[in-house]
Formats: C-alpha cells, sequence, structure tokens
C-alpha cells in the first residue's frame, strides 16, 4: 500500500515545480522569476502523479490561507476583427505613390506668394482653427486636419479637383512659438496635408518648401484673435 506523501515532500516538489529552470528556459523575457506561463508548461511537464500531488498541495494551502489564487496565463493571443475602417498597408502604398510626386512639387517663397495672388488658387492652412485665428498667412482659408473629408474638402475647394491649392504649416516656420510651434519633423502636417489632399484627389497640389519666419517681410501675416 502507498504511503501518501508527508507535507514537507509536497511543499518541495511545489518548490521545484516553481523554480526557474535556466537550463530550460534560458530565454526568460526577465532573466529571473520564470513568468506564469512558463511556471504552468513546466507543471504540465511533471508526470501525472506529481500534478496531481501539486494540486492537492495548493488546494490545501489556499484553503488555509497561506497563499493566493493564481492565475494561469493563457498562451492563445486575443483575436481582433479587423477593422475595415482602417487600411495602414493601403496608407504605406499611398505614401510610397505620393513620395516622389512632392518632390517635385515644393515652392520656394518667392514663387509661393506670385501663385497665391491668382483668384483661382487657394491657399489652405489646416492648423487649428485657433492657431489660424491667432496668426495665418492673408487670404489663406482654414480647414482643420482632423475635418478632412470628402465632403468638407469639397465644400472649401469646390467642384474644380485640378484647383491649384497652396499648403503650409507650422514647420515653414522656424519661430516655435504660438500659433507655429514646430512638430517633429517626420510628423510635420504637411507631409499628411499633401498626402491626405492627394488621396482625396485633390493632386494640384503646391507646398511652401522653405522655412522663414513669421515677421518675413515677403509674407502678409495677419492675426483675428490674441495669442493664448
Amino acid at each position: 500500500m502507498l504511503r501518501p506523501p508527508s507535507r514537507q515532500s509536497l511543499a518541495r516538489q511545489n518548490e521545484k515545480a516553481s523554480r526557474p529552470d535556466t537550463s530550460v528556459h534560458r530565454g526568460s523575457s526577465s532573466g529571473g522569476a520564470p513568468s506564469l506561463l512558463e511556471l504552468d508548461h513546466r507543471r504540465q511537464a511533471l508526470p501525472r502523479h506529481h500534478r496531481f500531488t501539486l494540486a492537492l498541495l495548493n488546494a490545501t494551502l489556499l484553503s488555509a490561507g497561506l497563499i493566493a489564487t493564481i492565475p494561469i496565463a493563457d498562451a492563445r493571443p486575443a483575436k481582433i476583427a479587423k477593422n475595415p475602417l482602417v487600411d495602414f498597408d493601403g496608407f504605406l502604398k499611398l505614401t510610397r505613390e505620393v513620395r516622389p510626386y512632392r518632390a517635385k512639387r515644393l515652392l520656394p517663397l518667392a514663387d509661393f506668394t506670385a501663385r497665391a495672388r491668382d483668384p483661382n488658387v487657394i491657399v489652405l492652412d489646416a492648423r487649428s482653427a485657433q492657431a489660424f485665428a491667432e496668426g495665418h498667412i492673408a487670404g489663406a482659408i482654414n480647414l482643420p486636419f482632423p475635418d478632412f473629408t470628402a465632403e468638407s474638402l469639397a465644400a472649401v475647394i469646390g467642384k474644380n479637383a485640378n484647383r491649384p491649392i497652396l499648403i503650409y504649416c507650422n514647420n515653414n516656420f522656424r519661430d516655435n512659438a504660438r500659433p507655429v510651434v514646430t512638430k517633429a519633423a517626420p510628423l510635420a502636417l504637411n507631409n499628411q496635408t499633401f498626402i491626405n489632399l492627394y488621396g482625396y484627389g485633390y493632386k494640384n497640389i503646391w507646398e511652401l518648401g522653405e522655412a522663414i519666419t513669421m515677421k518675413d517681410a515677403r509674407i502678409n501675416w495677419v492675426t483675428s484673435a490674441p495669442v493664448l
């Protein structure tokens, strides 16, 4: 007849199962104590009668209030349904297409201001309404970038998708002060504005290619609200 294992023996087995095994789990992310998932894998690798013994010990210790319940991590990643309204791969494809096109449509300030005098040309400012009110190039029209949709762009630009559009944004100014605080160069609003206009079908875009200041005498910088 088999004698039941002593409590000391059960405790040693439980400790052994929970101890980091560097010979098997050298890839432990922390390099120290194993994760819950690793502990579960080790317990599953024990012989069946040892797993039963450990379960009995854990139940005994849990009922005695000596340990807390330890959840076992689920190794299966949660499945998330693809959002049909977001297409990151399509955005990357569009960006690659726009890159060489945009490179040929950057204007020096003299050409930018000359084109802006054409009544058929629209100067589009995609900064926030507050930033626009605090200061903008005279004659510009404001449509904040978060409000870009096919409908809002058509309302501002008109029915002619080939209408010349001049754009400028924060990073065309070296001031780094309201209302043209400098953004991280890869995240400059110019990039997003150009890509979105192109993606919505407005390809006759010309971007100010220089970095100037609000006090530059060559531009007519106007303000309609106090700077916050």
